[in-house]
């Protein structure tokens, strides 16, 4: 399990990858929901986990990982 930083909006805006660097902002981090752990096996990045979460709820970032928008390219 990996603790993650979400982040409530759409599901377009998540598809967005600037929104991983719109989340550094202090603007952003005023509106973070909550840390939610999900399971990390079978996962295949952003869209994967939007899906598995079964909300609207965009990853922001795993603690102590690169953004999963760098691992895509």
């Amino acid at each position: 399990m990996a603790n993650i930083l979400v982040l409530k909006c759409s599901v377009e805006a998540a598809i967005d990858e600037n929104i991983l660097n719109l989340a550094e902002q202090s603007h952003w981090r005023s509106i973070l929901q909550r840390t939610v752990q999900i399971e990390m096996d079978g996962m295949h990045g952003l869209q994967d986990l939007i899906t598995h979460s079964k909300q609207q709820f965009v990853v922001v970032k795993r603690t102590g990982l690169p953004p999963m928008a760098k691992q895509r390219d």
